[in-house]
């Protein structure tokens, strides 16, 4: 485990506004049911959320357990982590834990966890502010999704940063042997173009592959979100 600091707002740009889709609690008990997450959690298993907003998935583990009438003593809070950069909804996950749950999140952020489950902001990298962009750029290179300079400039200035949050995360933040779990626009399977260095399903020399694509179809999920979305493992 590594002490990292809570990030705060960039200046000069709303983070909230980047591509911020909330996951419903109904949704976020679907994919704990389907993925098995509770039993492997109680199990002993690690949970960490990248992206937490203001802590939806990690919150719906809890009333997931609740609901199944266990005790909240016999939850494993101490084993859910997660980081995020606004700090408005940081700040509102982090009351929420306490006055809804008793529960004081940890200082400490999780960076290899057994299970990650998420759902990274939804949003093309030619939308995000300019100042963002250059912060951005060269993580692209990073977690080997352009192959050149040239690729932000033309097409590839479609590409929607919950690869670049996926990969960083099959890179860094998911133990060998484990699971990842996201929601996420469906464009970054099935688009041709911007998204093509994606779909080698590798970040450099870490390799990985998909076990399973849900497509919610017309399902209203994420209330006024057009984009075809699915989960993902």
């Amino acid at each position: 485990m590594n002490s990292v600091r809570k990030k705060t707002d960039t200046a000069g740009f709303n983070l909230l506004s980047i591509g911020t889709v909330f996951t419903p609690l109904k949704w976020a008990h679907f994919a704990i049911t389907e993925f098995d997450l509770f039993t492997k959690w109680m199990n002993g298993a690690t949970i960490f959320d990248p992206t937490m907003g203001e802590g939806h998935l990690l919150e719906a583990l809890i009333t997931f357990g609740l609901q199944k009438g266990v005790n909240l003593k016999e939850l494993p809070v101490d084993n859910l982590y997660g980081v995020e950069m606004n700090t408005s909804c940081f700040e509102t996950c982090v009351r929420k834990m306490k006055s809804t749950y008793g529960i004081r999140l940890s200082p400490h952020k999780f960076v290899n966890g057994d299970i990650v489950f998420g759902n990274p902001p939804w949003q093309n990298f030619v939308d995000l502010p300019d100042n963002y962009k250059e912060e951005l750029k060269p993580k692209f290179f990073t977690y080997d999704l352009i192959g050149n300079s040239q690729d932000l400039l033309l097409g590839g200035s479609r590409i929607d940063i919950a690869a670049l949050v996926i990969q960083k995360v099959m890179q860094q933040n998911l133990k060998k042997g484990g699971e990842a779990i996201f929601f996420m626009p469906l464009s970054l399977l099935l688009n041709d173009g911007a998204n093509q260095h994606f779909r080698t399903y590798k970040v450099n020399s870490t390799p990985y592959y998909i076990d399973k694509i849900y497509d919610f179809n017309n399902a209203d999920i994420f209330s006024g979100i057009a984009t075809r979305y699915g989960g993902r493992k």
